[in-house]
């Protein structure tokens, strides 16, 4: 269950990012594809990057739990 929970917090993670990158461009009046293509380019790194943080913060709470 907590790696289907860390793939749906990375997609959701991704998702977001892609909105924020994208609305950003609109606002700035940068280039709309050169956005979304620099936003989609780094979704298959982002997305390994948010993955393992979210392993390793799992691993270190559950470490934080035990008693010595």
């Amino acid at each position: 269950m907590k790696t289907k929970k860390r793939i749906f917090k990375t997609i959701t993670w991704q998702l977001l990012g892609l909105a924020w990158f994208m609305s950003y461009a609109l606002v700035t009046g940068g280039d709309l594809w050169y956005t979304l293509g620099l936003s989609l380019a780094s979704i298959p790194a982002g997305s390994i990057m948010y993955y393992c943080h979210e392993w390793i913060w799992e691993k270190f709470e559950h470490h934080k739990g035990e008693k010595p």
